[in-house]
């Protein structure tokens, strides 16, 4: 499978999560989840382990389970460029995304792959 492949089957993916869960009343977790399908599977992957070359497995980040919450919220803000690893966009692409969610989705990731 190609990379190309692997990216319009995840982008498929997410298109039908997205109108399922909008379809219903959705309770915190479920938002949050929402957010994760929207913003940052597509390259982190369902459970967090980057599966797309070049970008990090965050169930070995060890900076997501060292750093304070806010840093990392604020890094998420600006963008995120480390050495052999895709640069990760402001907001993971998704400029509509609050501080607020921000938090949500650092506090989802951690029990995502706990």
């Amino acid at each position: 499978m190609t990379i190309v492949d692997m990216y319009m089957n995840k982008l498929y993916t997410v298109v039908l999560f997205s109108f399922f869960m909008s379809s219903s009343v959705a309770s915190d977790n479920t938002r949050v989840e929402i957010l994760y399908m929207q913003t940052c599977y597509i390259c982190h992957g369902e459970d967090g382990t980057g599966e797309m070359p070049g970008v990090p497995d965050l169930a070995n980040n060890k900076t997501l389970f060292t750093d304070e919450e806010k840093l990392i919220v604020s890094r998420l803000k600006q963008g995120i460029e480390s050495p052999g690893n895709v640069t990760m966009p402001p907001k993971g692409g998704n400029p509509d995304l609050s501080d607020n969610d921000l938090m949500e989705l650092v506090k989802y990731v951690k029990r995502l792959v706990k």
